[in-house]
């Protein structure tokens, strides 16, 4: 019978360990995050060894401000700390040094400097931000590498933390004319969409009293269901969204909650009316309505109108045009006014 040899594939050790810490629990898109990571390689960790860390698709430890800088790096590592000399670099391009070939996204990789002694075990905290999409599920995973001399010698991965999708550049706005708290107006909602969607929830977690019932908008948009409650008042248009551009959505008929101040709502696209999947959300968003000024009193008074004794006569005529007068005003408001913010009355 035939025989034939044919040479096999090469091996890489597998890492003793890998374990990454999300400090904040912060799971969404683009938003600031401090991990902590502990490795353990298969095999001393020498002079002129690199230490690789991969990071997730799209997720970056590059500082802000300082391209190719760790943000806010810190060696946790129990021991002699200075046996690890110099900072790692973390730039967010496909050149991570010869030794490394064909990594494609963020990076963390440290070169050992060390020279009188040999370890295993590392333990690091850097700043960075999460993805600005959700990663495919291949790429949603954090890859630790030990290279020596050009060669792999050993390797791990762990998976992260899922990503949920926040709405960019968001804007809640009152547009029409009556901004008043209670007041029947106009509400805008914009944003740049990152997936597309075909439909639109707003839904209003303080304060309590916004009213959806008499809500429309305007084509090709449409006011699909209203739910308005004690515990929350929402509105679901049925829209189309395309990804990568901004969406304008004018609700109208909307009543404000007659408290007005900061008003807290959370928004999120779906893949339809019938919201099986939700595309993205902007949680908690904040912004601040006017409350109300309600006057219970109003009385205009001049000279005449607080003397009766010296003018008995004119003292119950109206103010006259030219003359000096001034207002008496009973009021209440929906907002406190601390010491020191100005109050201020038009005519």
């Amino acid at each position: 019978l035939d025989d034939a040899v044919m040479e096999g594939f090469p091996l890489v050790k597998g890492m003793t360990k890998l374990t990454i810490s999300n400090v904040m629990d912060e799971t969404r898109s683009s938003f600031p995050i401090q991990v902590q990571a502990g490795l353990q390689t298969s095999e001393s960790i020498l002079h002129g060894d690199t230490v690789v860390l991969v990071g997730p698709q799209g997720l970056s430890l590059e500082h802000p401000n300082s391209p190719g800088v760790c943000g806010g790096f810190d060696w946790v590592t129990p021991g002699n700390l200075s046996s690890y000399e110099g900072d790692p670099l973390c730039p967010c391009n496909p050149s991570h040094g010869d030794f490394i070939n064909d990594i494609a996204d963020c990076a963390l990789s440290w070169r050992s400097n060390v020279t009188d002694m040999a370890f295993s075990e590392l333990q690091f905290a850097v700043r960075g931000a999460n993805s600005d999409k959700k990663p495919r599920i291949a790429r949603n995973y954090w890859v630790a590498q030990h290279w020596r001399d050009g060669a792999l010698l050993a390797t791990r991965s762990v998976e992260s933390w899922p990503i949920r999708p926040q709405l960019q550049s968001l804007t809640v706005t009152v547009a029409g004319e009556r901004r008043a708290a209670g007041a029947a107006t106009s509400l805008r909602v914009e944003f740049e969409a990152v997936y597309p969607a075909g439909a639109l929830l707003v839904q209003v977690l303080s304060p309590a009293g916004f009213d959806f019932t008499s809500a429309t908008t305007e084509e090709p948009h449409r006011v699909h269901a209203v739910v308005n409650n004690t515990d929350k008042s929402q509105v679901l248009a049925k829209t189309e969204i395309l990804a990568g551009q901004r969406v304008s959505i004018t609700l109208h008929g909307v009543v404000l909650s007659p408290l007005g101040g900061e008003t807290t709502f959370q928004i999120r696209t779906y893949d339809g009316p019938g919201m099986v999947y939700w595309r993205e959300e902007a949680e908690d968003y904040r912004v601040a309505l006017p409350g109300r000024v309600n006057i219970t009193q109003s009385t205009l008074l001049c000279k005449y109108s607080v003397d009766e004794e010296m003018y008995p006569v004119r003292f119950g005529l109206p103010p006259r045009v030219g003359e000096l007068a001034w207002a008496e005003l009973t009021f209440t408001l929906t907002q406190s006014a601390a010491a020191g913010e100005m109050l201020t009355f038009m005519s």
